[in-house]
């Protein structure tokens, strides 16, 4: 959906995706996912190309062998 290979992706931060996601939203992500809490939210993602798209996104904490992890979906 986004227009990037698998290897360009990995590591990339959700900011250069995602036009409206500030330091302020970020947190206030991490806050909730770090309480245990599913996020679930209406958003705009950018395409490699520029282009701007609404997503849905589903963002739920996962924890394995003392880590916690993040599992997103995210439906165009």
């Amino acid at each position: 959906m986004l227009g990037y290979t698998r290897e360009e992706l990995i590591g990339m931060s959700p900011s250069v995706f995602d036009p409206n996601l500030d330091q302020q939203a970020a947190a206030d992500m991490n806050r909730r996912l770090t309480a245990g809490q599913t996020i679930i939210a209406e958003r705009y993602h950018r395409r490699k190309d520029g282009s701007i798209y609404p997503i849905e996104l589903r963002i739920r904490p996962v924890w394995l062998n003392g880590l916690q992890f993040y599992v997103s979906l995210v439906q165009d």
